[in-house]
């Protein structure tokens, strides 16, 4: 063990040498495996050069070549201190030019042929690494060079070379890491070759010598464990496509075939998708445009049919109200007036279900109190219920009452179950209104609301069915006053509201119609006090725009019963001109028709609006409507209206709203 030791001079090589520069190829298994995975080991030469560092000191670097003979080369340029790798059969230029160090390996070189030639033969073609030489085992004709073995091996496998020599370990490792079909080992007696290191010619003496000493260094028992333990490798297999088609040709075929034939059947699929799309598309569109066209056609009819229906129902009752009318004359105008509130009452509700079904009925979110709701709907529903000589009672059990919600549709729903219930309730029997607020949060509440009556109940079997369009149940007697909608209506409007309209009967016995809906909280409503009935109308003067002949003159009638004096304009645009010539204060209020020729009443409320009148922001415009929609209700509080009046116009509720109007008026003037 004496020679191992190093001396002075080697000694003093380290020191000053510092880190020895050593050019390997990238990835070159069993040889130089760092940065890839393969099995627990880095490589043979990175091993053994640790343990040289180990026992010596000297420390080593790897400079990267992109093949075994350009590691050679960066030797001889002087790029590094020596060749990590330098096989037996190097090629005579890098003999003559590199210094090799004692062998510190002995591994097995392999020849793999074509499968389409035998071996040995003559005339073959061998396949070698740059750098080496044919081995003195091997026969060949003609030698073609490669810079890598993975070139070599895609050369015996496409027929380009007969066959090829190389190192056994890194052959079989690629053949493991890809398919090469035609490529087939040839067993032959073991081929060893023998491996060192190289460095240029003339060698620095020190480092020839401490590496030499370095290998001879290890025992047998280390070179078989660093040998046993690089061999090993995982196999892990990455085929390229260019590989996969050059080996398998014709299952490649197959595959691009199938592959291509769904791509078309991809793009048909997706043609017809989009073909289906854009006439989806189309139905959609003639859907919206019918839904529209619906929607005119509703605002339409609703316009056409209230409109002579005020004439009727106006003229009817200014008949009424006249003095010394024969007894049987008063008869028939009650019969009449009868009949048209139920013809209006039949129109109003299929424009409602019409509206339900176009999905155009919206719920409001405005502030009302809920007590002076129901107290309005039960002074309201006492009078039909004393007329059938049945007790109506209302039981309220609430903490809130300042609510935001929609009380018109509220009270829409429950007026529609106390009449029902009242309708099929013989006299002398009770009608129960219930409401209740169950559930209570920082923002909203639960409240139960429950419509019973003491009537002729509801058959099971009728229990789901009396909530579709039309359909009724009952006597034939009661069922003929109806048109079987007030109950669909009522349910969707729940529905809207976050509830479900729901009912239990039994025969003889009554009926309980029930509801939950959550109710957020709202300002507080201060009722106005101030609309006295005894407020006198006498000599208000009216701007009245209305283009019906007929409407306007039972208008101006049915003001005129008041002391009220009215002034016509036959469209907006001649109501606008009316007002901007008119004196400060001329006119107390205007009554605006909302369809009409020349200009609308939305346009000329605008107009009056943005005039420079010194009245126009003060004075009140109501409007007077065919159509009751609650977009109409909302174009009109949008345009600067105060308030809304539905035709047929109710000659009280007329009264009301211009006592109420004047009094605000009168109020904000202060």
């Amino acid at each position: 063990m004496e020679n191992l030791l190093l001396i002075e001079e080697e000694k003093s090589y380290i020191k000053q040498k510092g880190t020895v520069t050593v050019a390997v190829p990238d990835h070159f298994h069993p040889l130089y495996c760092i940065g890839y995975e393969d099995g627990d080991h880095t490589g043979l030469v990175p091993e053994l050069l640790k343990k040289i560092t180990a026992r010596y000191g000297i420390e080593f670097s790897y400079i990267i070549a992109d093949s075994y003979a350009h590691t050679q080369q960066l030797v001889i340029e002087g790029k590094a201190d020596m060749a990590g790798i330098f096989f037996d059969d190097a090629a005579e230029t890098m003999r003559e030019e590199l210094v090799q160090t004692k062998s510190y390996a002995a591994l097995s070189d392999l020849i793999v042929r074509n499968r389409a030639v035998t071996y040995p033969a003559d005339g073959l073609t061998c396949g070698l690494l740059e750098g080496r030489q044919l081995p003195s085992y091997a026969k060949a004709s003609k030698i073609t060079y490669f810079k890598t073995i993975e070139e070599v091996l895609s050369a015996v496998n496409t027929g380009r070379v007969d066959f090829a020599c190389g190192l056994s370990a890194r052959v079989e490792q690629m053949m493991q890491d890809n398919i090469y079909a035609n490529v087939v080992p040839v067993t032959l007696s073991a081929n060893r070759m023998n491996i060192s290191f190289a460095m240029p010619m003339p060698a620095n003496p020190e480092l020839l010598s401490i590496m030499n000493k370095g290998i001879n260094s290890l025992s047998e028992e280390d070179r078989n464990s660093l040998l046993d333990h690089n061999l090993v490798s995982i196999g892990d297999a990455h085929v390229s496509l260019k590989n996969f088609v050059e080996t398998n040709p014709i299952l490649a075929i197959t595959a691009i075939s199938t592959f291509l034939l769904l791509v078309i059947i991809a793009i048909i699929v997706i043609a017809n998708l989009r073909v289906k799309s854009a006439n989806m598309q189309k139905d959609i569109v003639k859907a919206e445009a019918d839904s529209r066209a619906k929607s005119e056609f509703l605002s339409r009819m609703s316009h056409e049919i209230r409109t002579p229906m005020n004439a009727i129902v106006g003229t009817t009752t200014l008949m009424a109200m006249e003095d010394n009318i024969p007894e049987s004359i008063k008869v028939n105008l009650a019969k009449l007036s009868s009949t048209s509130q139920y013809l209006l009452g039949l129109i109003n509700d299929i424009l409602e279900m019409s509206r339900i079904d176009n999905g155009m009925l919206t719920i409001a979110k405005e502030d009302f109190s809920l007590q002076q709701q129901l107290d309005e709907l039960c002074s309201m529903m006492q009078t039909q219920a004393q007329a059938r000589e049945i007790t109506l009672c209302c039981e309220t059990n609430f903490k809130h009452s300042d609510l935001k919600g929609d009380a018109i549709r509220l009270k829409q729903v429950l007026m529609n179950l106390i009449s029902n219930a009242i309708k099929f309730t013989s006299p002398g029997g009770r009608v129960y209104l219930r409401v209740e607020e169950t559930t209570t949060t920082d923002k909203e509440a639960i409240y139960l609301f429950r419509v019973s009556d003491s009537g002729i109940g509801i058959k099971a079997e009728d229990l789901e069915r009396i909530f579709e369009s039309f359909e009724q149940a009952g006597a034939n007697q009661i069922r003929s006053q109806g048109t079987g909608l007030g109950l669909p209506i009522s349910r969707n409007i729940v529905r809207l509201m976050g509830g479900t309209l729901k009912v239990k009967s039994k025969i003889n016995v009554g009926s309980e119609f029930f509801f939950s809906i959550p109710l957020s909280f709202g300002k507080p409503i201060e009722l106005n006090t101030h609309l006295e009935p005894s407020f006198d109308l006498k000599n208000v003067r009216i701007l009245l725009a209305e283009d019906n002949a007929i409407n306007a003159e039972i208008a101006i009638e049915i003001l005129n019963l008041k002391g009220i004096r009215t002034e016509h304009a036959v469209d907006g645009a001649e109501a606008v001109k009316c007002f901007e010539q008119s004196a400060p204060g001329y006119f107390n209020l205007i009554l605006m028709d909302l369809r009409m020729p020349n200009m609308g009443g939305l346009e000329a409320t605008r107009a009056i609006r943005a005039s420079g009148h010194s009245d126009a922001a003060k004075i009140p415009i109501v409007a007077l409507a065919a159509n009751s929609f609650q977009k109409d209700r909302d174009m009109a509080k949008e345009a600067g209206m105060n308030d809304f009046l539905a035709k047929p116009m109710d000659i009280e509720l007329l009264y009301a709203v211009l006592k109420k109007c004047l009094l605000n008026k009168n109020e904000n003037s202060k």
